[in-house]
């Protein structure tokens, strides 16, 4: 019998003959305390497993958070730049050690400072206004600064803070990060310096190497206006063909500089897209008929005779794929097929496609026929020429204008080149007239510019001498200053109907002398038009023309019917900023 129960029976003071009677039930209720006794003793020795194992198992995660916390605690202080914690007040409340060898200040000092205490206005300030005006809805401030350590040195700072949101969206502290950027900047420094200098240069190579191509090109140009022998002719083409390839190469280097610099601005002018592609007919229909080529210029009926755009750049991109399809074709057709292909936005979306049976493309240099400087084939320089930049150009300019030029080709069976690029609708104006399509007078007494009177401030006197031999022809009246003070003397003194101003000449240059004109309305020529007539075609010319007054620029060397149409578009219309492109 069960201890515990006999233990029990004892104190109840049964006699033998009750518990003889009880026996087969006390039997039961001893077996049962005997059971209990067991699973109790079980239970305890589960109990005592379990908390060994959950003893062991806290032990683990102690060691885990220790090691994790070793872990971030090097890992932070390993990083280069700050990490940081505030509280709602702006108080530090972590900062690595990265901030005692950026800041200059130790963390012990600075833990609970404020941090508009370290960092200056331009950053507390827009941050303030942030974390005043939102509520959860800040996301992040970022702004970059001047930083003086307690030393004295001068560094550049970026800071980033994010706030910490908590309950119901509310902020409840914030936590960022201050990376050291000097370097960064320096590089910053050191590029645009780079930039500068290489737009300098370019500006100087291209006055220096424009100011005798000028030269060569009016010579040629004033040769073959003087009715030259038969036996003549070969050569003076020879001359004009080898002296414009010279000055497209140099246009092709600037015009890409002005696009990956982003300064290039397309002109908002209307005028006759039809006259500007029979132009382009007119430009290549020798050439092709020289090489045995037919050449077609196809204008679809539903094409608006005048729109309002860029005629320059579009003629640009129009001469450049014509010109390579001519180029690359020995036998068969050119085409220049131009639709409307759809009207959308109030504009006028027109597609062009210049289709030819040339050299071809291979398919697998399709995607690389459009990057700077290069070429389909290793061999297509040396045997056609060109500097591979005018594909890149087109492909630019026809982006800027709002297209994507595209090119479908196989190889030795020709190529189409096509954009649609969108016009604005004529404003029922007269669209500009392109003088430069129109024949050149041959004598003084048929020129419309008979009598004008001219002041040609230039300092060079080759340029000199070709300009006034044009004008002679053309029965133009004109004078010469050999620098911009004796320009401006001759200018109080007498009125003339055009200037022409060089730019980079000694004493008073070009810019100084149209100001001192510009300055004073008792200046007979205070409204007279000046052309800016230079080899400086870079984009500080283009600037300091509409700050000193000037009326625009025609770029040496030029074409004698540039320069007719420039005169006779100045003398004919009222003077207004922008007579003529100052790019």
């Amino acid at each position: 019998m069960h201890r515990l129960l006999k233990r029990q029976l004892d104190k109840a003071g049964f006699d033998a003959g009750q518990l003889e009677e009880m026996d087969s039930f006390l039997q039961q209720i001893s077996r049962a305390y005997d059971s209990f006794e067991q699973d109790y003793s079980h239970l305890e020795h589960v109990l005592e497993q379990n908390s060994k194992e959950l003893f062991a198992a806290n032990q683990r995660l102690k060691n885990k958070v220790k090691s994790v916390e070793g872990k971030l605690t090097k890992v932070a202080t390993n990083i280069k730049d700050i990490i940081f914690e505030m509280d709602i007040e702006g108080r530090w409340t972590y900062l690595n050690s990265a901030w005692e060898r950026i800041s200059g200040y130790t963390i012990e000092e600075s833990l609970g400072d404020k941090y508009y205490h370290y960092l200056p206005k331009e950053v507390t300030e827009p941050f303030r206004k942030k974390v005043m005006s939102s509520v959860g809805g800040f996301k992040l401030h970022r702004a970059s600064f001047q930083y003086r350590k307690p030393s004295g040195k001068s560094i550049w700072l970026d800071v980033s803070i994010k706030p910490i949101i908590g309950h119901e969206n509310h902020i409840e502290g914030f936590i960022g990060s201050i990376s050291d950027i000097t370097e960064l900047k320096s590089a910053e420094k050191k590029l645009i310096q780079a930039n500068k200098a290489k737009d300098q240069f370019l500006s100087v190579m291209s006055h220096e190497i424009r100011t005798p191509l000028n030269a060569v090109i009016g010579v040629s140009n004033l040769l073959l206006m003087e009715d030259p022998k038969e036996s003549q002719l070969d050569n003076l083409d020879v001359l004009r063909f080898s002296s414009k390839h010279l000055l497209a190469l140099i246009n092709d280097i600037l015009d890409y500089n002005k696009i990956i610099s982003g300064s290039l601005v397309m002109e908002k002018d209307e005028f006759s897209l039809e006259e500007t592609l029979n132009a382009q007919r007119q430009m290549f229909a020798q050439r092709a008929y020289s090489k045995g080529l037919n050449f077609e210029v196809n204008i679809d009926e539903s094409v608006p005779g005048k729109v309002v755009g860029d005629t320059h750049r579009l003629s640009q991109i129009l001469t450049n794929l014509l010109g390579n399809s001519i180029k690359f074709t020995e036998k068969g057709h050119v085409k220049l097929n131009v639709s409307l292909n759809k009207e959308k936005d109030g504009r006028h979306h027109i597609e062009f496609r210049v289709v030819d049976t040339g050299i071809g493309i291979a398919k697998n240099k399709l995607k690389s026929i459009f990057e700077p400087f290069a070429q389909a084939n290793s061999n297509t320089t040396r045997l056609y020429g060109g500097t591979g930049l005018g594909l890149s150009i087109c492909k630019n300019l026809v982006e800027i204008m709002g297209g994507e030029l595209k090119c479908v080709s196989k190889h030795k069976k020709g190529s189409t080149f096509s954009f649609v690029v969108p016009f604005l609708p004529s404003r029922n104006r007269t669209a500009q007239i392109d003088y430069c399509s129109l024949p050149l007078p041959k004598k003084p007494e048929h020129s419309t510019l008979r009598g004008v009177k001219i002041l040609v401030v230039e300092d060079n006197k080759i340029n000199v001498t070709i300009i006034k031999k044009f004008l002679d022809k053309w029965g133009i009246d004109h004078e010469i200053a050999e620098n911009g003070l004796v320009g401006f003397e001759m200018s109080v003194k007498k009125r003339y109907d055009l200037i022409f101003m060089d730019i980079e000449m000694p004493v008073m240059n070009g810019f100084q002398a149209a100001m001192a004109i510009r300055e004073n309305s008792t200046n007979p020529n205070y409204e007279t038009p000046i052309i800016a007539l230079t080899a400086s075609t870079g984009d500080k010319t283009s600037k300091e023309l509409q700050k000193t007054g000037m009326d625009g620029l025609l770029p040496k060397p030029f074409d004698p019917k540039e320069l007719f149409s420039a005169i006779e578009n100045c003398v004919n219309i009222p003077r207004t900023s922008g007579i003529l492109p100052a790019s």
